[in-house]
Order: structure tokens, then sequence, then C-alpha cells
């Protein structure tokens, strides 16, 4: 013990003078050397001077009209504590938006880079295909050759028909029975041409076809349907979840779990389930934007009007009519989809996509943020310690998380579907903001419900226990994930290799 006279008799606490200004005694606390008094005795004094004459509030009024912030050890600005000159600087201003405008255009290319890979998923997803009757790829390439040699031979032909008309002779007295043949050729030319197939029709289910399919279909551009939506959820799934867990943590004495992973937190239980609550919140906050996203994702670029509407603009002549009719609205647009999402469903949404959001956000984020802790703690593996076994053992389990959202992610995206699929009346979804009226020709995918496979299915037998899974398809999409988090995982290493080396110098 320190104040033992047998370990050091020459010394004694009380007396003991080291050359310092201020000492500790234990039951005292603080003791000022100069005056051998407490130090919050002199603080008392100084406070007690300064207060005299004054009143006392955080607003204290002075003889000359003016106030001040008055704190324990007197006076003290408070507004200069926030420091919000900082952020009318021009320096600082111009840095931030410099680094937020660069953050941004860096999430808005992660976002156009993986939007083809998240519509294959999607497609394979709610999608449903019957290749018993799909071509071989050789027959198709057998079929591209003939249909390359009729178009040849079919561009042969006018040059033919020219140069034997000219050696003809002109007959000015032609009948007028032969001038309707040539109107009923160009007519079923022109259905010929015109009528195309609203779906896709891909070979197989494998990424390259889906994706050949989709472009071959409407164009490059359509890989890319829904981008901005996606880009927004993203945004704005990050800010409220980093809002929600920096509100939070003070009141729960915990770092904010968003920015410190759970190896280095005081309280790793409350950081998880303060992060796990955060992006379940956030997750139903967003599911009005999540469902016009997928819509967005899945309808095609031409919508159109909404039948209502049409009619009753063709059946009424009169001016008077044409100004009560309702604008027409660009569903394709977010700002505009979001502004007219009908009341009710916004008030209170579908409670199976509310459930299945809950769980499909919960099951995502307790193994993020729950594994690397987990991996720390059993086996000693940290990305400063071991940043080789860490980087293999990140890419094994994000690929373990994938297997394990993915049952809920399907089961949301084809409940999601059903609700956008789902009849509902002008007064419910005036705009058809989330209803498809013709699944026929918006949808560039056959739906793939239970029912539907169920009795295809059905048809060829009894069906067993694995097949029953397999349509349930579960797992679809499996191989897009793959590609995507080894995309991302690769993108991440380049990344946090130049900040291992800087911390190692």
């Amino acid at each position: 013990m320190p104040g033992d006279p047998l370990l050091r008799p020459y010394y004694d606490h009380d007396t003991f003078n080291a050359g310092y200004s201020v000492i500790f005694k234990p039951g005292v606390g603080l003791i000022d050397t100069a005056t051998n008094k407490p130090i919050i005795a002199s603080f008392g004094q100084s406070l007690g001077n300064s207060l005299a004459g004054k009143g006392i509030g955080i607003h204290t009024h002075r003889p000359n009209g003016s106030t001040a912030a008055i704190a324990s050890g007197g006076d003290k600005n408070y507004v200069y504590d926030l420091e919000f000159s900082e952020y009318f600087d021009f320096s600082n201003l111009s840095e931030l938006l410099k680094n937020l405008f660069w953050n941004f255009f860096k999430n808005y290319c992660k976002v156009v880079v993986s939007q083809p890979l998240e519509i294959v998923r999607l497609v394979l997803q709610v999608g449903y295909f019957d290749f018993s009757q799909a071509p071989k790829p050789k027959e198709v390439k057998k079929h591209r050759r003939l249909a390359e040699s009729l178009e040849s031979s079919n561009n042969s032909l006018p040059e033919l028909e020219s140069s034997s008309e000219g050696e003809e002779e002109i007959d000015f007295f032609q009948s007028t029975r032969d001038v309707s043949s040539p109107k009923k050729s160009t007519s079923l030319s022109s259905s010929k041409t015109t009528s195309r197939p609203s779906k896709i029709q891909p070979i197989s289910r494998h990424t390259v076809d889906i994706m050949t399919a989709i472009a071959s279909k409407d164009g490059p551009f359509a890989l890319f349907r829904g981008v901005n939506a996606s880009f927004i959820h993203h945004t704005l799934a990050h800010t409220i979840e980093a809002w929600i867990t920096g509100f939070l943590s003070p009141f729960l004495g915990i770092p904010d779990p968003f920015f410190l992973d759970l190896t280095h937190s005081t309280e790793p239980a409350k950081s998880l389930w303060l992060s796990v609550s955060a992006c379940v919140l956030a997750g139903v906050v967003l599911m009005p934007l999540d469902l016009i996203k997928v819509r967005l994702m899945l309808t095609q670029f031409n919508r159109g009007v909404p039948q209502s509407e049409s009619t009753s603009s063709s059946s009424s002549p009169s001016p008077s009519v044409h100004e009560e009719t309702q604008p027409v609205v660009n569903t394709r647009s977010v700002r505009e989809s979001f502004r007219n999402y009908p009341i009710k469903y916004l008030l209170h949404p579908p409670p199976t996509i509310t459930l299945l959001t809950v769980l499909h956000q919960f099951s995502t984020t307790v193994f993020r943020k729950a594994s690397p802790y987990i991996l720390f703690i059993r086996y000693n593996v940290d990305a400063y310690s071991a940043p080789n076994w860490y980087t293999m053992a990140n890419l094994i389990l994000s690929i373990a998380e994938l297997f394990i959202k993915l049952p809920m992610e399907n089961l949301l995206r084809k409940e999601q579907v059903r609700f956008l699929l789902k009849p509902k009346s002008l007064e419910e979804d005036k705009y058809r903001v989330v209803t498809i009226d013709n699944p026929d020709e918006d949808l560039i995918v056959n739906f793939n419900s239970w029912d539907a496979a169920h009795a295809n299915a059905e048809s060829s037998g009894k069906l067993s226990y694995w097949q029953r899974f397999k349509i349930l398809g579960l797992f679809n999409g499996w191989r897009v994930g793959v590609l995507n988090v080894i995309g991302f995982w690769g993108y991440n290493i380049l990344r946090s290799s130049e900040v291992l080396t800087e911390e190692k110098l």
C-alpha cells in the first residue's frame, strides 16, 4: 500500500512534496499545494466573485442591457462552442462540398455498375421461364443464317423487278380491282414489323443470356432501368441508419456503431442491437421507395396512360370536359411517383411486405455486424493483425451472408410484384403508381407466381419435396449475387491496401 510505513518509512503522504502544483489525497480530492486547500474551494470563491451583482442563468442581463452565457467556470459562449463559424468559412465549406460531391459521384458509379446485375437478379427472382420449347444455341445460329440469307434475297428482288418493269410496256388502262392488293400486302408487312414480343425471351437462365435478352428487346439502356431510384434508396438507407445510430448512441453510452466495428466497442451487445434496429427502421421507412424501384426495374419504358383517363378524354370532345380531366403523370419519374404515392398505402403499408422487409433487414444486418466480431473473438483474426486471413474470411462470410438473406429477398420481391399486380380502384391508386394494370404488356417477364408454377408442374405428375422446393425459388439469382459480392470484394481490397500500408509505415 502507498501509505504503509513498513514499506517506505521515509514517505508521508500528507507532508511529502514532489514539486507538483496539485496533488491528490484519497477521500479529499485535488489539493492545491500553495494554499493546502481543496481546489474546489478556490473555484467556488472565484465563481462567487464573478457572479456578484449579476443574474444567474444562461442568458444573464448586464447593466448595459447585453446578455452573456455563464457557466460554472465563468463567462462562456455556448454558440462559439458549437463551431458554427467553421460551416460559414469559405475554405471549409468548399472542401465540404467537394468531398460531398465526390462521395455522391463514387456511390452513383457503384450503383450504375451494379445495376445490370441487380436487374438480372430481380428478373430471375420474380420471372418464370419455360425453356422446354426454347431452341438450342446451334439452332439459333442456323436460324440467324437463314434469316440473313432471306434478307439478302429480299433485297435483290426489287432490283430484278425494276429491271423487268423497265422492259415491259406501260398499260395506261389498268383496272381498279388490282389497286387493293398492294394495300393488303403493306398492311400485312407493317403488322409483322410492329408486332414485337412484350416479354424477354432468354435461351437460358445464365446471367449473360438474361442481359442479352433484355438489351436485344429494349436496347442497352434497358439494363439501367431504375438506376436513379436505386441510388436514392441506397443513399437514404445509409443516411437514415447513420442518423439513428448517431442520435441514440450517446443515450446508451456507446460509440457510434455505424462508424465503429463491434470489435472496438465497449459494449458489443448494445452496439449490435442498435445497428440492427437502425437498419430495420431505415428499411421500413423506405418501403415506398423500394416498391417504386422494383416497379421501374420490371416495367417497360413507355407505359401507357391508364384506360380510365384515355377513354374519358376520347369520349368527351368538348373543351369543358377536357379541362376537368386529370393531367397525365409520368410514372417513370421517381419524383412524380413519390409525390403521387397513395396516402392509404403510405400510412398503412401491406403487412406481408412490412414483415418480409423487417426479416430481410434483420438477417442482413445481424450477420454483417456480428461476423467480424465473432471472427476476432473466436479466432483472433483482425484486419490489422492478419490482413490476408481477414480478407479471405471476409469473402467467405460475404458469400455466406448472401445465401442467408437470399431466401428472404426472394420472398420479398415476389410479394412486392404480387402487390403491384393486385387490381386497385382509382380511389386507392389514382395515378397508378403502385399498380400494373396490364402485366401482359407492361411487365418484361412473366410473373413466377406459386399458382402458375404449381399448376404447370402438377400437370406432369406428382411433385416431390425437392421439386416443390425448387418451385419456391428461394435461391434464384445466387450466381448474380456471388458475382456482385466478388466484384465489390475486389474493389474493397484495392481501396484498403493503401490504408494498411500507410498504417504500417
